[in-house]
């Protein structure tokens, strides 16, 4: 688990936390069931900032602050479904919420009131055992482009993954028109393109 030590010194960081939660099941069963979860999270790069109870919360966008680890962390969450094999009567409740914590020189999230209200927003959100994953207001413009969202008591129900949408790009068939003219001269010169 990622505990940084507390202080005001650090690096703020856009993060995304997936709380992952099993309802209705006993504690041991519900750790048994998200061994799964922490695995295949650890691959896609993510870290697991707390595990208690029937709970596990991870952290996207430490290792690789790319930007995307919301839309990473919702492809993440919509697999583990197929990952936990639950008794009868539990269920899973997934939920994800970006945030700007503080980080410590060991890349760690520092304790602290930042760190708690975000524990607490994603966890509320896992509790509620809603079979499709949930996000916060806060993950709206993360999500929009890709999903489908649609809003259900004060959450997000994120569904639908359209892939990664294209934007068109103005101007590049010129530039690789003019490229390819001037790789065309220098092979006619014998010349010899070196990079």
């Amino acid at each position: 688990m990622l505990r940084g030590v507390p202080g005001e010194h650090g690096e703020r960081r856009d993060v995304t936390l997936l709380g992952v939660s099993v309802l209705g099941a006993p504690p041991a069963v519900a750790l048994a069931a998200l061994d799964p979860v922490a695995s295949f999270a650890a691959r896609r790069g993510a870290a697991v900032l707390s595990r208690e109870g029937s709970d596990i919360t991870l952290l996207f966008g430490v290792e690789n602050p790319d930007g995307h680890d919301t839309t990473e962390a919702a492809r993440a969450a919509q697999r583990f479904a197929q990952l936990v094999t639950l008794p009868p009567g539990a269920r899973l409740g997934t939920a994800l919420h970006p945030a700007r914590l503080i980080f410590d020189h060991d890349r760690l999230p520092q304790a602290g009131p930042e760190r708690d209200a975000a524990l607490a927003q994603v966890l509320s959100l896992s509790h509620r055992g809603d079979p499709a994953l949930l996000a916060s207001e806060a993950a709206e413009p993360l999500l929009r482009e890709r999903y489908e969202l649609t809003r259900r008591d004060g959450a997000l129900v994120v569904t639908g993954d359209r892939g990664a949408v294209r934007k068109r790009v103005v101007g590049r068939k010129d530039v690789f028109r003019q490229f390819g003219e001037i790789l065309a001269r220098a092979a006619n010169k014998g010349l010899q393109v070196v990079g």
